[in-house]
């Protein structure tokens, strides 16, 4: 049985549920064009009533899907709070079943949400992350001559740190982790390159150099 008739049948029998009133597709494989190596299909359900996101996992004839279940109460608290992954998913969703119109009613609002960018960071959030990168600095300082696989580990996370705090300085949405470099090199490739420096040599002198591009890129902003 061929990847697109197994998801027609999952989406008839979540259907068959009175308590489901939209099933949208959503992730790579949200427009049923499919590869036989990515049979991994990720559904979010939108229910009358429930009080809680509840994730289920299920495999059919190798098809995984990966769905989740939001009550129409959840739903609209996800969107009011502008939660990324919520909205993000949404935005580009497929909606293939809609009893009442809601799921076409928080696409659209996930579309318009997602569109403002971000919130603003604060003044507290932006110390708080500078003081957290501060202080993956002093750790790799005293790993410089220590087990490789430490300061590599360390430096691979406070760089993504890094680059996350410039997506939020620039108002724009983090992107996963799997897809940062890639996003990066799109949006701004001067400081692509200088992070790919970085991983060539795992320098921190080139760590800085990263540092004091996103800082004194958001320091000329503000003046």
């Amino acid at each position: 049985m061929d990847v697109l008739k197994i998801v027609e049948q999952q989406i008839e029998e979540i259907k068959k549920n009175v308590n489901v009133t939209s099933i949208i597709l959503v992730g790579s494989m949200r427009n049923l064009e499919f590869d036989v190596k990515l049979n991994d299909i990720d559904i979010f359900v939108i229910t009358e009533e429930g009080s809680r996101q509840i994730r289920k996992i299920l495999e059919v004839s190798g098809v995984e899907f990966d769905m989740n279940y939001f009550s129409k109460k959840v739903s609209e608290e996800l969107i009011k709070k502008r939660e990324q992954f919520f909205i993000e998913c949404l935005k580009d969703g497929k909606l293939v079943y809609d009893r009442d119109g809601f799921g076409d009613y928080i696409i659209k609002e996930s579309i318009r949400e997602y569109n403002k960018g971000p919130d603003k960071m604060e003044d507290y959030e932006i110390n708080n992350c500078i003081i957290k990168i501060d202080d993956y600095f002093k750790k790799l300082n005293k790993l410089q001559n220590g087990p490789k696989y430490e300061y590599h580990f360390l430096s691979n996370l406070c760089i993504k740190e890094m680059i996350k705090l410039y997506y939020r300085l620039n108002n724009i949405w983090v992107p996963k982790d799997k897809k940062l470099l890639k996003s990066l090199k799109k949006l701004n490739n001067d400081l692509f390159s200088i992070v790919v420096d970085f991983y060539n040599e795992y320098d921190i002198e080139k760590l800085k150099e990263v540092f004091d591009y996103i800082i004194g890129e958001n320091i000329q902003k503000e003046m």
